[in-house]
């Protein structure tokens, strides 16, 4: 980002690029930002803070994209600006702003226009109007006045459908699919919420929903043609509700229309990034878990965070991140949470054991950066289909009732003073407090044992003791195991 001779290349290439459209008679220039994902990440490692601050770096990212689209606008000032996917409170999403900010200054006609994919696998009307109000809120809210007026009148949001978009297999890989991902009511239901909701264009993976690719990979029995028909009817929903819902948000005003469809935005902190993600859930169920005031303070820091202000997360919330350590062990199969491998059975640091595929032992492990949760994946190799334990002491003063809160990445199983307490069989994120065991400590050392099984890519957990309202408990010390077991 700081090498001005590579920028002068690179801002170069986009501007011939420009070039190439106006010549061709193009109406405009798409840009699919997705490929360089990873530097999105403030914190991704290739990033290096000796010579600068990641304040300095997020300036430097908005001159650069400012000049990129100024290049291209001086070549064809009447294109119109696509990109995609959306973005989350990262880079990418300064990406956007800045290139609203540019166009608004020069009141462009052409516009730019966000294409999202977070609901390719979303049917339900009530969660592709929730998803399309909050990205557009999060650009809006990132805009200057001047900025956030242009949007709303040359500026648009399409939220993706995809007729193959399906969570049950990786949703590329259709050769020897015998499914598609999406029925045809799902798909003419998400085909009608983009109608509904984007002002200028409709935004389908593949044309009528699917590539030339899938449709000829694909082996399985469903008639495709019904796919296409759908796309042709353009049918939309009439319930005057949702008519007058679907008015607001794409008009870009920004409205709260979250109460209308009775869910509500959950800000989690995902590990073991430590990204601030925002998740959609009927209300009643964050009202219950008593999410909301948790929510509010990430989003907070999540904009901190967005702007260059890194926070540390285990002094903010308490998480602990002093352990003894040991794996890994096989998980091939998904056997390693019914499996008992001997740290179940005994704690001896002096003793090795059978690991996946050499002989582990106890170690002593602590992580004082800022993050929150434990990466496994930066500690044990190999780090697929395997499990790990992680072993710590609290002293109590006096026999109490604590909350553990915890969220693992995959599956875990929790013990205190030996005796099982808590299972979470399913796959997942490592979400900040996405688990609460109440427990109850003895007067003296108590000592805690988690096991986290691995089913691919992440791998980690969050772990704090609180009090029912979440915050820390005073008078509770953790510390290293004894020697001996």
């Amino acid at each position: 980002w700081f090498d001005d001779i590579a920028w002068q290349k690179i801002t170069e290439n986009f501007r011939q690029f420009a070039i190439f459209a106006r010549e061709t008679g193009c109406t405009g220039i798409s840009l699919d930002i997705e490929y360089i994902y990873p530097q999105y990440d403030l914190k991704w490692p290739g990033y290096v803070y000796d010579r600068h601050t990641p304040e300095e770096l997020v300036q430097e990212v908005r001159e650069r994209m400012t000049a990129l689209y100024e290049a291209m606008y001086r070549e064809f000032p009447k294109m119109v600006l696509i990109t995609l996917p959306q973005q989350k409170l990262n880079l990418g999403t300064h990406f956007i702003t800045s290139w609203i900010e540019a166009a608004a200054r020069h009141q462009a006609p052409g516009g730019v226009h966000l294409f999202g994919e977070y609901t390719y696998r979303r049917p339900n009307i009530r969660y592709v109007f929730m998803e399309e109000m909050l990205y557009s809120q999060q650009i809006l809210d990132h805009l200057s006045p001047k900025a956030r007026a242009y949007f709303q009148k040359y500026g648009s949001l399409a939220e993706g459908v995809w007729m193959f978009g399906s969570d049950r297999h990786d949703p590329r890989d259709v050769k020897n699919e015998d499914f598609v991902g999406n029925t045809p009511a799902q798909f003419r239901a998400l085909y009608a919420n983009s109608l509904m909701l984007s002002r200028r264009y409709n935004w389908i993976y593949g044309r009528d929903g699917f590539s030339d690719r899938e449709q000829k990979a694909y082996k399985g029995k469903q008639d495709l043609s019904i796919f296409r028909r759908i796309v042709q009817e353009k049918q939309i929903v009439t319930n005057p509700k949702y008519v007058k819902l679907a008015r607001s948000i794409r008009n870009l005003t920004g409205e709260d229309v979250s109460r209308e469809l009775d869910l509500g935005a959950d800000y989690r902190l995902d590990g073991p990034r430590d990204d601030v993600l925002v998740g959609i859930f009927p209300r009643k169920l964050l009202r219950r878990a008593h999410r909301e005031a948790l929510s509010k303070k990430l989003k907070a820091l999540g904009e901190k965070e967005f702007w260059g202000h890194f926070q540390n997360f285990w002094k903010i919330f308490g998480t602990q991140k002093s352990w003894s350590l040991i794996g890994p062990f096989d998980n091939e199969a998904n056997r390693g949470l019914t499996t008992a491998f001997p740290p179940e059975r005994e704690f001896d640091p002096a003793k090795f054991y059978r690991g996946k595929t050499e002989p582990v032992h106890w170690f002593a492990y602590a992580d004082w950066t800022p993050r929150g949760s434990v990466d496994f994946t930066r500690i044990f190799r190999p780090k697929d289909n395997v499990c790990a334990y992680a072993l710590s002491a609290v002293r109590s003063p006096m026999r109490q009732k604590v909350f553990i809160r915890l969220g693992t990445n995959d599956g875990c199983i929790l013990w205190v003073n030996g005796k099982r307490v808590f299972t979470q069989p399913k796959p997942g994120r490592a979400i900040l407090d996405k688990d609460i065991v109440p427990v109850t400590l003895k007067k003296g050392e108590n000592r805690i044992l988690l096991k986290v099984c691995q089913g691919g890519a992440g791998w980690g957990f969050y772990f704090r003791v609180t009090d029912e309202r979440g915050q820390p408990i005073s008078n509770l010390t953790f510390h290293s195991v004894e020697e001996k077991p």
